[in-house]
């Protein structure tokens, strides 16, 4: 309609300018319809005056984006003017000239100072979370490297939990498991684990993730996850051996940001033992020895039924009999020893010591409190926990005590260890 009506003002210009030219015959239009021809003209023109505010007023408006960083507003006519090369140089100048986050604002605009002091205070709260999230993969200059060593069903998982409390604390729940190096028994046949290359050095310094079949090994059980990655999706991928590319790289950064790198094993024999002496003093490992009563570990053993009652007897003997020799013969290592009847009867005083020798800050009471509780569970093959009281078992003791008399004198702390 706007269209229509401009037509016909075209029109009757022309017929001002031109009167020879073919018109329509006005002469017999009365004035009263001229008059109302007039106001409709007029009517006609408000649309139009209307766009023409609008677009004045964006035109007045594109300048306000070339003000950021220039000392005054024409710059940003100036830059809208010239070919985008220029532009793009002009810009870049100006942006040098001042910081790029402040709009210089004329001396009677009070919006423009809010607004940069709104912007300005915004960026320095954000700063403090940007910081954050930078330290969460910055590598830790100097590591607590931390072994916990204790036989099957001893309370090295209960110790592990306690342990991942503390501040920036990494956890691997037995990475040895699928690197054992005692034969398995597989039907009639013995199987031997091939080793982990470089061991704890490996592990230490979070070369384990560099390849996903070394990963997912060295991650066969979730509960290595513990407090450092709280993710149920990469738990089931632990599960299945199904850890990615993207699961590494995270768990790689995760690692070097650790300051606290617990490994907890049950193994130590064969060539992890070796690896453990040449390499302790490089690597500045602190070792947390756990012991238990042996009627204890070795009923819960049974009822796993990893052996028999004399099978379990002798070779937690010498497995016991090794860690204490090895352990006690290393110079300068940094030695804690603990009783899973302590830890249990006083986890308080116990972590106490724990935090005191790795020189870190007491655990809260509420998160002791709230672990406390998995002391008394006891799990079968499947998984599933069952509370039950430990009661000591006589023959146990005693044909323990025939067969290792210097080992169970020192879990019974009868005699103190040579160290």
């Amino acid at each position: 309609a706007t269209a229509r009506r401009a037509h016909g003002r075209v029109s009757h210009r022309q017929q001002q300018q031109h009167p020879h030219a073919a018109m329509p015959n006005t002469s017999s239009v009365p004035s009263h319809t001229t008059k109302q021809h007039c106001g409709r003209k007029a009517v006609a023109f408000a649309p139009l005056l209307l766009l023409l505010l609008l677009a004045s007023t964006a035109a007045l408006a594109i300048p306000e984006s070339f003000r950021r960083g220039v000392a005054d507003a024409n710059v940003g006519l100036r830059l809208a003017d010239q070919p985008p090369a220029a532009s793009a140089a002009a810009a870049a100048s100006a942006a040098a000239a001042a910081p790029s986050s402040k709009v210089l604002c004329p001396s009677n605009d009070a919006s423009c100072d809010t607004a940069n002091s709104t912007s300005s205070s915004s960026s320095s709260s954000s700063a403090p979370l940007q910081q954050e999230a930078a330290a969460e993969t910055q590598p830790s200059a100097t590591p607590k490297n931390v072994l916990i060593l204790s036989e099957g069903r001893s309370g090295s998982t209960l110790l592990m939990h306690y342990m991942s409390r503390l501040a920036g604390t990494m956890t691997l729940f037995e990475p040895f498991h699928d690197f054992d190096p005692e034969p398995i028994l597989e039907g009639n046949v013995f199987h031997v684990q091939p080793p982990l290359a470089g061991a704890f050095d490996t592990l230490y310094n979070c070369s384990f993730t560099d390849n996903l079949r070394t990963l997912n090994r060295v991650m066969w059980d979730d509960r290595q996850l513990g407090a450092w990655i709280n993710d149920s999706a990469m738990s089931l991928r632990v599960r299945d051996a199904k850890l990615t590319r993207d699961d590494a790289d995270f768990m790689h950064a995760k690692c070097l940001a650790s300051r606290i790198r617990i490994v907890k094993a049950i193994r130590f024999s064969g060539y992890i033992s070796d690896a453990f002496v040449q390499q302790y003093q490089a690597l500045n490992v602190s070792v947390v020895h756990l012991l238990r009563k042996p009627s204890h570990f070795i009923q819960s053993q049974l009822e796993a039924k990893f052996l028999s009652r004399d099978e379990a007897v002798q070779s937690n003997c010498e497995r016991i009999r090794h860690k204490l020799t090895v352990l006690d013969s290393l110079p300068n290592l940094r030695l804690l020893r603990l009783w899973h009847e302590d830890l249990v009867a006083n986890p308080h005083e116990v972590l106490q010591r724990v935090s005191s020798f790795l020189d870190e800050p007491r655990l809260p009471t509420e998160v002791i409190n709230a672990i406390a509780p998995l002391s008394q569970d006891v799990y079968d093959l499947e998984g599933t926990p069952k509370a039950k009281e430990r009661k000591d078992d006589p023959l146990i003791e005693s044909r323990f005590k025939t067969q290792c008399p210097d080992v169970y004198d020192i879990i019974h702390r009868v005699k103190a260890p040579s160290q």
